[in-house]
């Protein structure tokens, strides 16, 4: 699957941060990480409310940085209307192998 990232807002959010953007860098990926762990955590407890919850938030996250592949597994993510684990540890799947894209990609710039 081929990286949907695009560059013009990355780079736009970094020049407007310049100097404290590295740390917000970081923050980025500790909290992906993290909400990332948790979504396997809550797909395994059947827990829909909270994933739909984490994929909110990382959806936010990575439209900001403009992770639009990210984007596109979590909204369908948070649009299960049926909780089907099976296709959830599919998207969750998904969602691990382009976050490593995306963060190859970041920390190549």
């Amino acid at each position: 699957m081929p990286l949907n990232f695009d560059d013009t807002i990355f780079d736009t959010l970094s020049d407007s941060m310049d100097e404290v953007f590295p740390e917000i860098m970081d923050v980025f990926f500790h909290e992906t990480d993290s909400s990332i762990e948790s979504m396997k955590v809550q797909i395994s407890a059947n827990n829909a409310d909270e994933i739909r919850g984490i994929a909110h938030k990382l959806k936010s996250s990575a439209k900001t940085f403009g992770a639009l592949g990210l984007v596109e597994i979590l909204i369908n993510i948070e649009n299960f209307e049926i909780f089907n684990e099976a296709e959830l540890n599919i998207s969750h799947q998904k969602l691990v192998s382009e976050y490593a894209l995306v963060k190859e990609h970041i920390l190549a710039k």
